[in-house]
């Protein structure tokens, strides 16, 4: 049995080896400086960061890197930290957020802010008595960006009116807040649906009451705005510089030796499916056309079964540079049933692209660089015990880094993991955070 330390922040040197639980966090500490932004499964607490740029000396002078920035929260540490911050991913919904998290409002502006906000839902009524139209003229099929499926989830004047909102704020010529009314957009979208707020993978509610779609819009954006104020006046006490981009972490196309700190969470294996998360973010706000849908999928590390063909596990999964992943790749394959081999693919696929992470962290990490990697201990699948950890910590020290520390994060929140209802999910209890050099 080990000891558990509480605590309410991270110790300035950790016991390598050592488990902690955040303890008696008040809602401030964990959702604040606009870090409850936007729903996003898993979400990587600040507390974390904060550790991690404490140990960076003088911030100003770094350059901090987050290749799985999600919703932006080790982005808006380091910003506070005055960093020059380099954030991507693959999901355009997590980069949406990561700007509108980013971006400097000032309160002088308010009122402007108040009026283009109204202007947006002003022009938005113009628009949607047509796109009504147009929905109920396609029930079961793609309608303005949205896939077929919208008319599952959605009643057509909702739909129209968040499609009229979406093409309301891109006809503003000139404003420093189209990223925060975009990303307020796309944190409203399960709200006007019949889709289940608190399930990644769908479900439908067939009785909930849907709220007015411009009332909701119009209250959560001036929320918004009234609550980044407060991030931004810090941002322009701090001055940080802000680079957020679209791009895979196995190829960030950053400069080879050019960043300080790199402080992320990679995606958790067969537990998330972030995909399925903002499925209907990414149609409503044209992100993703819906034809494109599958094949992005494929791009995320950590593939969704949901994803998987069979054409994708029948192909040969080898890993050869490590026995341990190769086996249990095997050991997938040898129970032989649909589920295990898709499974297996998962597998291969995950530790593949998390092989050619390393190295690419390797590539754009300074001489003498550290990354803090924060993953879950363990994964179930297939009842198979997977020590995702232990063999992430290989391919990282294969691929050039050192373990300088290496302690536990006990979760004690576990209803704010918001993973999957299966028991894949169910099985990640402890976190390790990893400091390579």
């Amino acid at each position: 049995m080990h000891t558990i330390d509480k605590i309410c922040e991270i110790p300035a040197t950790p016991e390598n080896g050592g488990f902690y639980m955040f303890h008696k966090l008040s809602k401030e500490q964990i959702i604040g400086n606009s870090h409850g932004h936007h729903k996003y499964p898993a979400k990587f607490i600040p507390q974390f960061p904060k550790w991690a740029l404490s140990q960076a000396g003088d911030s100003k002078s770094i350059t901090v890197l987050d290749p799985f920035c999600g919703s932006g929260t080790t982005l808006v540490e380091a910003g506070l930290h005055g960093a020059r911050v380099i954030g991507t991913d693959i999901s355009d919904v997590a980069i949406q957020i990561s700007k509108a998290k980013t971006s400097t409002i000032f309160e002088s502006k308010l009122n402007e802010y108040y009026k283009n906000l109204q202007e947006v839902l002003h022009n938005a009524a113009t628009l949607d008595y047509q796109l009504t139209l147009d929905f109920e003229g396609n029930i079961g099929k793609n309608c303005h960006s949205m896939d077929k499926t919208w008319s599952n989830w959605f009643e057509p004047n909702d739909i129209a009116k968040i499609i009229a909102i979406r093409k309301s704020i891109h006809a503003l010529v000139d404003t420093e807040i189209k990223d925060i009314l975009l990303s307020s957009l796309s944190s409203i979208i399960k709200k006007c649906s019949y889709l289940d707020e608190d399930q990644i993978k769908v479900k439908k509610i067939k009785d909930k009451v849907i709220p007015e779609v411009y009332e909701v819009y119009f209250e959560s954006t001036k929320r918004l705005i009234d609550s980044h104020l407060e991030t931004s006046k810090k941002y322009l006490n701090s001055k940080p510089e802000f680079y957020i981009k679209k791009a895979s972490a196995t190829d960030t196309k950053l400069q080879k030796n050019s960043i300080d700190i790199v402080v992320t969470s990679p995606p958790y294996i067969n537990a998330i499916d972030y995909t399925m998360a903002h499925k209907y973010s990414m149609f409503a706000l044209g992100l993703v056309k819906p034809e494109e849908f599958k094949e992005h999928c494929h791009e995320y590390i950590g593939v969704t079964e949901r994803a998987v063909r069979v054409k994708h596990y029948e192909q040969d999964l080898t890993f050869e540079s490590n026995t341990k992943i190769q086996n249990l790749i095997e050991e997938l394959r040898k129970i032989n049933t649909t589920t295990s081999k898709n499974r297996s693919y998962v597998v291969w696929q995950y530790f593949t692209l998390m092989k050619g992470f390393f190295i690419e962290m390797r590539r754009v990490l300074k001489q003498g660089g550290k990354m803090t990697f924060v993953v879950g201990e363990y994964n179930n699948i297939c009842n198979i015990n997977v020590p995702t950890a232990e063999l992430l910590q290989d391919l990282a020290v294969d691929a050039g880094f050192n373990v300088e520390n290496k302690f536990y994060h006990v979760i004690n929140n576990r209803s704010g993991m918001r993973l999957n209802r299966n028991s894949a999910g169910g099985s990640i209890k402890n976190e390790i955070v990893f400091v390579f050099n």
